[in-house]
């Protein structure tokens, strides 16, 4: 049966231990900590219409009653980073979380991100972008990290930002794979602050 979250208003100090976790996963202990920090610090401030919506099923298979197959739809943050020109999206629901780390040319602007494997970024000309993946089912907790995909802001404006995305992910300390498929509705982003720490 297809696993299905949506978040409440009530969130705990574990909860925000867990999601930090889920974030160590990405691009380098600058990213981890930004992650933690952003984790910690959203709890109930994703603002009307702020939401990430996010699918999952294992790789190569199509069916909803999957036990690696689910569904959330949560409240989002995002926190740009100026010194670094990076910018960190976390969403989560109890121990299972998703962060996406976006590196821009310049300035966050709606385009197509590349999604590749969390390393510490080069900065080059292409956009890219990394993902990482924590799931939480009633057996297992497995962490996963893009391989490919793409990203698109389709609009930041006013302080928020909307796009799509798709990727494959890997899972860490083993060999299963997930495909992955979101939205970004309007989740805010702040500028700046401790998620940005070197």
């Amino acid at each position: 049966m297809s696993r299905a979250v949506r978040i409440g208003r009530g969130r705990s100090r574990a909860w925000c231990t867990q999601a930090a976790l889920a974030q160590a996963a990405l691009v380098g202990a600058m990213v981890a900590a930004a992650g933690a920090v952003v984790a910690c610090g959203a709890r109930g401030r994703g603002g009307p219409g702020g939401t990430v919506r996010l699918n999952w099923h294992a790789a190569g298979s199509d069916s909803a009653s999957d036990s690696a197959s689910g569904a959330m739809l949560v409240p989002g943050m995002a926190t740009w980073c100026e010194g670094t020109r990076i910018a960190v999206v976390t969403a989560a629901q109890g121990d299972t979380g998703l962060g996406i780390v976006l590196h821009p040319r310049d300035s966050l602007a709606a385009g197509t991100y590349t999604i590749s494997t969390p390393e510490p970024p080069s900065r080059t000309d292409a956009a890219g972008a990394a993902l990482a993946f924590r799931l939480t089912t009633a057996a297992t907790v497995n962490g996963y990290r893009s391989t490919a995909g793409r990203l698109t802001l389709t609009r930041v404006r006013a302080g928020r930002v909307w796009g799509t995305f798709t990727a494959q992910a890997r899972q860490q300390a083993g060999t299963g794979t997930l495909t992955l498929a979101g939205e970004l509705t309007g989740v805010p982003m702040r500028t700046g602050g401790p998620a940005c720490a070197s």
